[in-house]
Order: structure tokens, then C-alpha cells, then sequence
């Protein structure tokens, strides 16, 4: 079957539409938020705010990647603590490397 050349043009211009959509279009919407915090109590009530929130949180420590569990907050110490776990797989999505 032989092809005219108005086919091979729309199949082209097809096949660039096409090409040009994949490689701009979105893949990943997770952008990191840098919290602009000027004092104490500003800090204090983000922080707890985000303990109250039912939120999971990755720390990122060079390559490795960890979910923090059980994230307290000490407002006198500005501290965190939390338990450190193996990030799941619905979360490895906004995970850059690889969890080793």
C-alpha cells in the first residue's frame, strides 16, 4: 500500500504534535516548599500546625531517602524528632533517588 503525499504530511504533522506534547507536558507536580519564617512564633505555630496535619514527611540525606513517622515537635527547643522508616511506593514518586 502506497501512501500519498498528503498522508505522509499528516501523519508527519501528526507524529510532531504528537512528540512536541510529550516532552512539554507536566510529569511531576511536586515542587519543595521553603517555609519564610522571620521569628519564633511564626515558626512555633507552622510547626505545630504541620504536627496536628496528617502529613508524611521524606528526609532526604544525600541519596538515601526516609519517611519520618511519628514527627513531634519541641516549640521550646525548635527540635524534631521523629521515627525514621523505608519510604513506600506511593511515595516514591516525589522521591528524586533511589531509597538504599
Amino acid at each position: 500500500m502506497q501512501l500519498t503525499i498528503v498522508q505522509k504530511k499528516t501523519t508527519a504533522f501528526i507524529l510532531l504534535v504528537a512528540c512536541i506534547n510529550m516532552f512539554t507536558g507536566c510529569a511531576r507536580y511536586f515542587k519543595p516548599i521553603a517555609a519564610n519564617s522571620a521569628n519564633n512564633e511564626t515558626k512555633t505555630s507552622a510547626l505545630s500546625m504541620q504536627e496536628r496535619q496528617d502529613k508524611d514527611f521524606i528526609l532526604h540525606v544525600g541519596a538515601k531517602r526516609y519517611l519520618m513517622k511519628k514527627l513531634s515537635v519541641d516549640t521550646a527547643t525548635m527540635e524534631i524528632t521523629s521515627t525514621l522508616d523505608v519510604v513506600p511506593l506511593e511515595h516514591k514518586a516525589y522521591s528524586t533517588g533511589r531509597n538504599k
